[in-house]
């Protein structure tokens, strides 16, 4: 059975996926990473774009300033307090 630190951890993982998720989407939306039309459209240029809006994502919600991980799990485990 998991202890509720184990379980707070499994619980602000997802929370920080769910937060670059939404990170990447909002890249997405507003075509960060998108190239200019100077370069062919291909499915290279779409997989590029892809990868670094990931790793643009990952690094902001690693650098904490956003809190949407924070709200989620704080929205997670109020209840339980």
């Amino acid at each position: 059975m998991e202890t509720v630190h184990t379980q707070n951890q499994s619980l602000m993982k997802a929370a920080r996926l769910l937060e670059r998720q939404l990170i990447e989407d909002m890249l997405k939306a507003s075509k960060i990473g998108e190239f200019s039309a100077e370069f062919a459209k291909s499915d290279a240029t779409d997989q590029f774009s892809s990868f670094l809006r990931q790793s643009y994502s990952e690094q902001l919600s690693n650098s904490g300033k956003f809190g949407i991980a924070e709200m989620i799990f704080k929205g997670m485990t109020s209840d339980a307090d």
